[in-house]
């Protein structure tokens, strides 16, 4: 896996065709006899990308003309530790942060619908590490750092890893993190990816840790919420959120939760069935901060009191003993009727998918969608995955927004999304 990253990362560095100083930290974009311009990030592991850029032209035998480097310091040891901008935790994000991810976020709609492009991380590296299913978040990541002019490498299945022969995850985290500029890892365990940011070299974003968090989905379901809500005439701040399905294993019910105890006045409906409710800790947390709590235990009531309605499938795979499992009751399937008699006319029906659409799961009607009904927000809310992620990235990089429309150009093919 790590040798894969690695000559990846060489080859995509190598391409434009670069010419590299490996006692520098400088990389240079040779084009004919005019250098464009130093990449606008730079990198205390750049001399393993260096040296296998050299190891490439020689044994393609290109020859490859010298130039003459700017003055730049020579490359430092590693540091054995360094602060680094991980997002572990919904909490990594201040406020003030995620305002200005979701500003950028709005500017970014059009290089997510691939309307404009941008190379702002032009010869950066992300590699998705997902030890566990995934089709929305890898694919987003993976997309969103693409539209920003990134290369993306990608590791799927735990089968597939060295963690499978027994590696450590703390050297997986360090070998791997060497060849990457940012890391996002899924992993089936609570807090390992915690563990593996301790190791790591780079900037570490979680995917979701078991039944933990899933901070990134939080994020594009608070921005849809709040885009939703906006355009209605509403706020976030003092609503009625309905969290409807399974509250004990859904992460992204726990970073949703949360984020949204952040606001003032606060009303959360818990509807779930009773050996799927709201870990007690959490519980008590938003409690703590003063919000209203109401829990019920049917669904139409549940859908009668809110503003907002956030839906999850039962998390099948987090029960240790499949014997323990038990389907929710056909009652807990949300259905359009439900939606048509007791919703009210300004809700807002929101779900992360994927949802379950096997009968017997009870999840929310495959049958409903943003198409039939405008209260419905689930597939607007996947698409904005792209722009929150697009933003995350610019985070974590340190690159202004400024940036990226400075330097934007219009695609010479045709983006078929409005």
């Amino acid at each position: 896996m790590a040798v894969n990253v690695a000559v990846h990362d060489a080859c995509c560095v190598f391409a434009g065709p670069v010419v590299t100083e490996a006692r520098t930290r400088q990389v240079m974009l040779r084009r004919g006899d005019f250098v464009l311009s130093p990449c606008l990030w730079h990198d205390a592991r750049f001399q393993i990308v260096a040296f296998r850029c050299y190891l490439i032209t020689s044994l393609l035998a290109i020859g490859v003309p010298t130039v003459q480097s700017a003055s730049h310091p020579a490359l430092p040891d590693l540091p054995n530790e360094s602060p680094l901008p991980h997002i572990l935790s919904i909490d990594s994000l201040s406020g003030t942060e995620i305002d200005a991810i979701f500003d950028a976020a709005d500017r970014l709609q059009p290089f997510a619908r691939g309307q404009r492009v941008s190379n702002v991380l032009n010869g950066a590296v992300l590699v998705n590490l997902f030890l566990e299913a995934s089709t929305r978040t890898r694919i987003s990541f993976g997309a969103a750092f693409n539209r920003l002019g990134g290369h993306v490498r990608d590791t799927t299945g735990f089968q597939f890893s060295s963690l499978a022969k027994g590696e450590t995850l703390a050297d997986t985290a360090r070998v791997v993190s060497f060849y990457a500029d940012v890391i996002v890892l899924r992993h089936p365990t609570e807090g390992e990816v915690a563990t593996f940011s301790q190791s790591s070299l780079v900037p570490v974003i979680n995917a979701g840790d078991g039944s933990g968090e899933h901070p990134t989905q939080s994020l594009l379901d608070l921005y849809s919420i709040r885009m939703q809500r906006r355009q209605r005439g509403g706020e976030v701040a003092g609503s009625t959120v309905a969290f409807i399905g399974d509250l004990h294993f859904g992460r992204t019910v726990h970073s949703l939760i949360r984020l949204l105890m952040r606001f003032e006045s606060m009303h959360f409906v818990l509807c779930s069935p009773d050996f799927l409710g709201l870990p007690s800790q959490l519980l008590a947390r938003v409690k703590a901060r003063g919000h209203r709590v109401t829990v019920v235990d049917a669904i139409p009531e549940a859908l009668a009191m809110a503003d907002i309605i956030y839906i999850t499938r039962v998390q099948r795979e987090r029960f240790s003993d499949r014997g323990e499992f038990t389907l929710p009751p056909a009652s807990f399937r949300t259905t359009r009727s439900m939606i048509d008699q007791h919703c009210l006319p300004h809700a807002v029906i929101f779900h992360p998918l994927p949802r379950d659409g096997r009968p017997e799961a009870n999840d929310l009607d495959p049958a409903i969608s943003d198409s039939i009904d405008s209260r419905v927000a689930i597939f607007r809310q996947a698409d904005n995955g792209i722009a929150t992620r697009m933003a995350l990235f610019l985070h974590v990089f340190g690159v202004g927004i400024e940036a990226v429309e400075s330097t934007a150009t219009v695609p010479l093919w045709k983006s078929w999304k409005v």
